[in-house]
């Protein structure tokens, strides 16, 4: 009940999905106090936590919608997804995930929370370290199988490859560098060798 009650606040008070050229993108982030502008970030702890949390929400009630208005878990998660493959790495005028992310992104809409027009986009703050975009890579390989979309499923393997090939040039002990490379990627790498996984 806990899970359930704070994940329906944040997509009701801190999640917007908008559109934009016929793709529909997830913001969520800090509460969104004026109608029509909001910040979604940040995305290091979307894709760490908020993702997993929506996700095991996901599977132990069979995706059901939560928040005002319900959205099922699924639907968030593959919005959110791709602004983590088109808005993050388009806001340094990057183009794959292999680019640049800001920490934060600024952004602006028209019409409904759910449903609005995208406007504009753009980044805040600093950029993300290779470790804290690891933290997506199960989010990137879960939408990509749930929605048969391959530019998610694309982006997944990628930031698959980045993080065991980044993890390995640190050169420092297993610690928090190992853990935020290490933490989202057996979810990933095993959905990955498992081919198109189940829900669960």
């Amino acid at each position: 009940e806990d899970y359930r009650s704070n994940l329906a606040r944040a997509l009701t008070q801190s999640y917007a999905e908008v559109e934009k050229d016929g793709r529909r993108y997830g913001l969520l982030g800090e509460r969104i106090e004026t109608p029509g502008s909001g910040q979604a970030g940040p995305f290091w702890t979307n894709g760490f936590y908020d993702a997993e949390n929506l996700y095991r929400f996901q599977v132990d009630t069979g995706d059901e919608p939560i928040g005002d208005p319900p959205l099922a878990p699924s639907r968030v998660l593959a919005a959110m997804a791709h602004t983590v493959i088109g808005l993050e790495p388009q806001a340094y005028g990057g183009g794959s995930v292999k680019d640049r992310w800001p920490r934060f992104l600024a952004y602006t809409w028209t019409g409904p929370r759910i449903g609005g027009r995208l406007v504009t986009v753009e980044a805040k703050d600093r950029e993300l370290y290779g470790p804290e975009k690891a933290g997506n890579t199960a989010l990137l390989v879960r939408a990509g199988q749930q929605t048969g979309d391959p530019a998610l499923l694309k982006a997944g393997e990628q930031m698959v490859e980045i993080v065991l090939d980044s993890s390995k040039g640190e050169g420092v002990p297993l610690g928090k560098l190992q853990g935020q490379y290490l933490t989202r990627l057996h979810a990933a790498v095993g959905r990955l060798a498992a081919g198109k996984a189940p829900l669960h």
